[in-house]
């Protein structure tokens, strides 16, 4: 599972695949950590080309078993870390 509470939307928002506002929104949303990782993922999905962003994020904030799965489990979006 993606854990955005970690540093996760602090390396987005280094990267520019989220703006200040996009990364507050996640923060800020009130519920579960499933909650808070469909508002990022929506985001993330929105953007062009920001698939990678988000695979090289997970990496640098030590989330690289999400990439596993990604790559390995036949998930829809395919970039290796």
């Amino acid at each position: 599972m993606i854990d955005p509470d970690l540093s996760l939307t602090n390396v987005l928002l280094s990267k520019g695949v989220l703006d200040d506002s996009e990364r507050q929104n996640v923060k800020n949303r009130q519920g579960s950590v499933q909650e808070r990782n469909d508002v990022l993922l929506n985001l993330v999905l929105q953007k062009d080309n920001a698939v990678q962003g988000l695979t090289e994020s997970l990496r640098v904030a030590d989330q690289q078993h999400v990439c596993n799965f990604i790559h390995c489990e036949g998930g829809n979006i395919r970039p290796r870390c």
